[in-house]
Parts: C-alpha cells; structure tokens; sequence
C-alpha cells in the first residue's frame, strides 16, 4: 500500500482508536510509513484550521471572507483593509536625478 492510499483510507477513519488499529494492521512492518502517514494526517489536520480564525489584521470583530460563507467574494473586496497608499517617487526604468 503507498503512502498515499494510506493517508486516503485513514482520513476517513475519524475515532482515533480505530485509526490507531488500522495503522497497527497496515503498516506492521513499515513503522517508517506509519510515522509519515501520520505526520501527514496532523498537518492536514491543521491546514484546515487556519480558516477558522479571525485575520490577524482585522480583529476579532472582523472576520475574513471564509468566515461568512454567504458573501460572495464581489460582497468583500470592497471591505479589504490595505495599508496606506504609496505614491512613487519615479518611474520604473527612469531616473528623477537631473541629467540622467
């Protein structure tokens, strides 16, 4: 079994107890590949937390778009904070020193 379908067949399995049993029988004599698959389930675990929080930027007021599944994103790209504006100071490519 490639680390792939294991990583596949153990998301499915949410009780940690069965989870555990299944790594037991598939990967009895792997216990590198458990230890990747698993590391793998953690991360994924997380990456789908970072969604859940509040934007550092915004507060805990504010929530950001993923927080309000019925906006659509034209609703909140008038509502994003940007810092303040910048003007340039010369084009890209020309000098603003005189003679150059």
């Amino acid at each position: 079994m490639t680390e792939r379908d294991l990583f596949l067949q153990a998301l499915d399995i949410k009780d940690p107890a069965e989870r555990a049993a299944f790594f037991d029988r598939a990967c009895a004599d792997a216990p590198e590949l458990r230890a990747q698959v698993e590391q793998l389930l953690k991360f994924h675990e997380r990456a789908g937390q970072f969604l859940d929080q509040p934007h550092p930027v915004t507060g805990a007021d504010e929530r950001t778009a993923a927080h309000s599944p019925a906006s659509s994103a034209a609703e909140t790209a008038g509502k994003v904070r940007t810092g303040p504006r910048v003007r340039a100071s010369r084009t890209v490519g020309h000098s603003t020193r005189k003679g150059e």
